[in-house]
């Protein structure tokens, strides 16, 4: 029964795909791999989506308007790297190395509470800032975890990961400056051995009934609700932090992110942060409106990763990809229903992308939609793809200019477009 309903979707996505009376499918360009920055070879352009009915790979006249779309400029610039001279990445910041804790940062914050930058804290398990209540972290505090007291889970190989959780209503404030950013470390000084920061908001998202319970709940031991209808919410305000060695699983499937923010607002400042060999993604957000400025990201998965309806604005941004690591972005609407509202369509500009990994710099599925703008690409070797484009929903967001590309300076060694329509 599934094998049928498949086969009537392909001939009906055929039949609505059709522009002409030439076949949809296209056997000498079928494959996406094949794409270049050419033009369409003659022909009227398609108006819809096209693909192989054998492997769903893009036809050649699909890649071609994928290319068209993108407005290239080989002045781009990208990020302006001066922001980030603050950084561990950029050897602005030296990671400090004394991990002799002289207090503790543990259980629930539930009044407002501030650091006190001469001490060294260690934290210790999962650190819940409650609704009403803050934890303000002054200029040059040092916080570190030591993932040798985490516990075991149910007899697994997942740990309890020490982790910073911020609830719906509860606010962090971390107050770095340039000189002496906040810093979060791990006494491993290995990448995946904390949980790194969870802002949980009451801003918009598009799952069912506009509210989730984040996925971390499986490891520190309570239902955490997300999402709401204040766009405009406050989690608080991060500025110069750095988080060094995150990405403690979550469970036997998942790992925590850097930074990890459910349904933020716009009220939220994010402002001249890094995640600095992060085990997971380096920053993703689930729905929300907030926006980020000067963010820096080396990771190993993803650095940059959003989905649920996320429509913030990241402005100035560095994907610092290692070797063996994957998207510089990877980005969804909602695997669930691709065409969800509202749905993900973040503005993303002045970016670099800095691509040492084994994926395609950028994947876009599920239905995103994005606005892209002064992009610089520096991807390493010639197999891989600026873009990767993987189902019809996302495909077909590009050949209506409802996702853009301006001012794009495309890396010459290696092909723009790939992608799969039944991804």
């Amino acid at each position: 029964m599934k094998k049928l309903f498949f086969l009537s979707f392909i001939l009906l996505a055929f039949a609505a795909c059709s522009s002409d009376d030439d076949p949809i499918i296209d056997p000498d360009g079928g494959n996406g791999g094949n794409g270049g920055n050419g033009g369409n070879g003659g022909g009227t352009p398609p108006t819809q989506v096209q693909f192989d009915a054998a492997t769903g790979d893009w036809t050649q006249a699909t890649i071609d308007v994928f290319n068209s779309r993108v407005q290239t400029n080989n002045s781009a610039a990208g990020a302006d790297e001066d922001q980030f001279a603050f950084t561990v990445s950029t050897s602005g910041t030296v990671l400090p190395t004394n991990f002799t804790a002289t207090q503790t940062l543990t259980g629930e914050i539930t009044t407002d509470v501030t650091l006190d930058a001469a001490e060294v804290y260690e934290i210790v398990g999962a650190v819940f800032v409650r609704d009403g209540a803050s934890l303000t972290i002054p200029a040059g505090t040092f916080l570190f975890a030591d993932p040798s007291n985490n516990a075991a889970i149910g007899g697994t190989d997942v740990t309890a990961a020490d982790v910073i959780v911020v609830n719906q209503g509860g606010t962090l404030n971390t107050n770095g400056t340039a000189v002496n950013p906040v810093i979060f470390s791990s006494s491993s000084q290995t990448s995946g051995s904390w949980g790194g920061i969870v802002l949980l908001g009451n801003a918009p998202i598009n799952l069912n009934g506009g509210t989730g319970n984040a996925e971390i709940a499986d490891n520190v031991g309570e239902d955490l609700p997300y999402g709401g209808s204040a766009a405009a919410d406050s989690s608080g305000s991060l500025r110069y932090t750095i988080l060094a060695y995150p990405g403690t699983q979550i469970n036997t499937e998942s790992e925590f992110n850097g930074f990890s923010f459910y349904a933020v607002g716009s009220g939220t400042t994010l402002e001249f942060l890094e995640v600095f060999q992060g085990q997971d993604d380096g920053f993703e957000w689930f729905g929300g409106t907030v926006n980020g400025t000067n963010l820096y990201s080396n990771a190993f998965d993803d650095s940059f990763d959003w989905a649920e309806g996320f429509v913030g604005t990241l402005d100035n941004i560095i994907a610092d990809q290692p070797s063996g690591a994957d998207h510089c972005i990877e980005a969804d609407n909602l695997s669930a229903d691709n065409d969800a509202s509202p749905r993900s369509n973040p503005t993303v500009r002045n970016a670099t992308f800095n691509s040492s990994g084994d994926d395609d710099a950028l994947r876009l599925r599920r239905g995103t939609a994005a606005q892209f703008d002064n992009i610089l690409f520096n991807i390493d070797g010639n197999s891989r793809f600026h873009f990767e484009i993987d189902d019809i929903v996302t495909g077909q967001l590009i050949f209506d200019n409802v996702t853009t590309f301006s001012n794009v300076a495309i890396d010459a060694g290696n092909p723009t477009f790939t992608g799969n329509a039944n991804n």
